[in-house]
């Protein structure tokens, strides 16, 4: 077999790369490219090719792609010119599917709301297991596959437990950011480290909630898709600067969504991207304000509550039913007021070596799946937790 002249094959480069984030170790890969382990060594360690992964630079404004040191701005700037000009010209192939779930008068009618947050495509999550005495990779892009296909069939069993006393006539879908891990350090002393950067990441948050929407427009007649932007997506370092949502990368995501579903002219599914952090919406004449979490300041459970009384004591006239936010990677549940419920939704990390530091535990990763009626704002409620899903050999949640 023909050797390889490492320094110049950049095709070489990207196919150790390739098999790097498949799992594949140096010797197998030293075997399959008919060359000595000590050069695979050397490559990896030459081009930083560790892991497959991009590795941050110790300057925040600096980040190291396969293609050598770039500028924070520059990456971004050109993300920005590379997404506007594809949403505006987006041609959908979206065939919408027909609902299989049939109304029965004798049955509950009744909204189903999904809360989706903290899923940070593009994160890559590692801890120490005790049992197996070594460090395992507890989420990656393979692992958050595994967890969105185990999340909708969690929906399904769900819906066809509850298909012989109830009818679901409309799905919320409440997107409250962090879906994408980013490019920046968002907190200080949070580890940073990433499969992919977050021109990639916005891209696979596109084909994942793509797919999500359209599967489960199979088990809803009438879909609508609320979006937030949550901090992980802000196009700077500076987490305290006052951004216009449109300067949030998530954005991009929720009106590429919108323009695909738009452009199919599928009536059965509504996206709505507000250009404020905030939003709010009625469910039956239930009110539901949402927002991504980050605002409230700190990780205390006593200032998120204070936050939320706040604003339910200070929206004139009508006081919300349901706050909902996400942020805290902790699924939690919290009365607010004289009627208000406060909902924290949970993340999607297992094993989240971030919520260890800020709460001093694991917290394990679960969605809130909850359903509404004209009577009552909270009537039937699940937590999605994603047991069974395989993180590693010989290690499942």
């Amino acid at each position: 077999m023909k050797k390889y002249d490492w320094v110049n094959d950049s095709k070489t480069k990207e196919a150790i790369r390739e098999m790097m984030s498949n799992q594949v170790n140096h010797a197998d890969i030293a075997k399959t490219l008919d060359v000595n382990v000590s050069i695979i060594d050397n490559v990896i360690k030459r081009y930083r090719l560790k892991d497959g992964l991009i590795v941050n630079d110790k300057s925040k404004d600096v980040i190291i792609t396969k293609e050598g040191k770039v500028s924070r701005a520059e990456l971004y700037e050109e993300v920005f010119e590379a997404i506007n000009p594809v949403i505006e010209r987006y041609s959908c192939r979206l065939l919408p599917v027909k609902c299989l779930v049939d109304y029965s008068n004798n049955k509950k009618v009744e909204t189903a709301n999904a809360i989706i947050s903290d899923m940070h495509i593009g994160k890559e999550n590692t801890i120490y297991y005790p049992p197996l005495q070594k460090d395992m990779t507890t989420y990656n892009d393979a692992i958050r596959r595994r967890m969105l296909q185990r999340y909708l069939d969690s929906i399904l069993e769900i819906v066809s437990m509850q298909r012989g006393a109830y009818y679901f006539e409309k799905l919320n879908i409440f997107l409250l950011g962090d879906l994408i891990e980013g490019d920046g350090y968002v907190f200080e002393g949070q580890e940073f480290k990433v499969t992919k950067v977050a021109g990639r990441q916005i891209w696979d948050a596109v084909n994942d909630f793509t797919y999500v929407i359209n599967e489960l427009s199979k088990l809803f007649p009438y879909i609508e898709v609320f979006c937030i932007v949550g901090n992980h997506s802000m196009a700077t370092t500076n987490r305290k600067a006052d951004l216009p949502v449109e300067n949030y990368l998530e954005y991009h995501i929720y009106r590429t969504l919108k323009m695909m579903f738009e452009v199919t002219k599928n009536k059965r599914v509504k996206i709505t991207v507000p250009t404020s952090r905030y939003y709010s919406t009625k469910v039956y004449d239930h009110l539901f304000f949402m927002t991504h979490g980050d605002e409230t300041g700190g990780g205390s459970k006593t200032t998120r509550i204070r936050k939320a009384k706040d604003t339910y004591i200070n929206l004139p006239d009508e006081k919300y039913d349901v706050y909902m936010l996400g942020h805290f990677h902790s699924l939690e549940k919290d009365p607010i007021g004289d009627k208000g419920v406060l909902l924290t939704n949970g993340a999607w990390i297992p094993f989240d070596d971030y919520a260890r530091k800020l709460y001093g535990i694991y917290t394990e990763p679960k969605q809130w799946l909850f359903s509404t009626n004209t009577v009552r704002p909270m009537t039937l409620q699940f937590e999605i937790d994603f047991k069974g899903v395989r993180l590693a050999e010989g290690f499942k949640l």
